[in-house]
């Protein structure tokens, strides 16, 4: 009888320890995707660019003109500038998502590898050697 209770306690100590968390139990993802979205939303300017860790040369390039918007409705703007004297710019409005540390722009998903108030730095998933930085303007 001694035995039946212990297993019956220690039953319950693993029910409790592992079972299943509540429906409403904040898993912490939740509080960095809106942390995220917070510091996301507003003007970026590309600033940098990497591949396989060394410094692109974007000097003499439009590519410094390029900027995204992101807006509170979840949607972006990309504004991609080409051109004799960068003259043309070329915008595509597209829905983004963000998932904890993850950043889906479109078709697009790009890890967050830095954000805060004045830069955001992402890495492209489908090319794992490059990676952008921009500024907030």
């Amino acid at each position: 009888m001694k035995i039946r209770k212990i297993a019956i306690v220690f039953l319950l100590i693993i029910l409790t320890t592992f079972g299943c968390s509540s429906d409403g139990e904040d898993t912490g993802s939740d509080q960095i995707s809106q942390d995220n979205l917070n510091k996301l939303r507003g003007t970026w300017r590309l600033v940098s660019s990497t591949t396989d860790d060394l410094e692109d040369d974007l000097s003499g390039t439009c590519k410094l003109f390029n900027s995204v918007d992101f807006y509170s409705s979840n949607s972006v703007s990309v504004n991609t500038v080409s051109g004799t004297n960068c003259s043309s710019t070329e915008s595509q409005d597209e829905d983004y998502i963000v998932n904890g540390n993850v950043l889906t722009v479109g078709d697009t998903t790009l890890d967050i590898l830095t954000l805060n108030t004045t830069t955001l730095k992402v890495k492209y998933r489908n090319q794992s050697n490059y990676t952008e930085t921009y500024s907030k303007i």
